[in-house]
């Protein structure tokens, strides 16, 4: 990963600030890859920031934003960034342990103002506890730029929400295979 909050160590990383910074390329042979790992951090500001990948359809297990055991360390807020994939991240938000309730970003958690250009699974995933977490106001658009054709499965996944209550809203997602949610 370029940048990782937080550790498996027991604490919790708080109120850290990710800004004004390009993320390139980061590994794809880990499954918890990305630009910005989040491990048991709260309260995480991520804002005006670039995501980007430099190769065409190579799939990997990167992502642009990486959630890894969130839990009850919500608070997390994703604003105002770009994430420019050829095909390459899996998602360009996304998290571990889908379908369980320390999945996804985390309670009071927001994800707004984003672009999202390529990734070849879901824009954002979503998947998890989602409680009062809210995705609004993001450009998801597929780039039809991987090696078989089938990149962008969804917009936004939210398969399945456990708790909730998550609100999507005033997205607006283009061109995608199977589901804009």
């Amino acid at each position: 990963s370029n940048v990782q909050v937080g550790s498996d160590s027991g604490n919790v990383a708080t109120g850290n600030i990710i800004e004004d910074s390009t993320m390139t390329d980061p590994p794809t042979a880990n499954w918890a890859s990305a630009g910005v790992l989040l491990r048991r951090s709260k309260n995480t500001l991520i804002q005006n920031n670039q995501f980007q990948t430099t190769v065409v359809g190579a799939r990997g297990q990167s992502y642009g934003v990486f959630f890894w055991g969130a839990g009850d360390y919500g608070g997390n807020v994703i604003r105002n960034n770009n994430f420019y994939s050829q095909g390459t991240f899996r998602d360009s938000i996304g998290g571990s342990g889908n379908f369980q309730v320390s999945a996804g970003p985390g309670p009071d958690s927001f994800m707004y103002n984003n672009y999202m250009y390529g990734s070849y699974d879901d824009g954002i995933e979503s998947e998890g506890g989602n409680m009062n977490v809210a995705i609004f106001n993001n450009t998801i658009k597929r780039c039809r730029c991987g090696t078989d054709g089938t990149d962008m499965i969804n917009g936004i996944g939210l398969a399945s929400v456990v708790i909730g209550p998550v609100y999507a809203f005033k997205n607006t997602i283009i061109d995608i295979r199977e589901g804009a949610f």
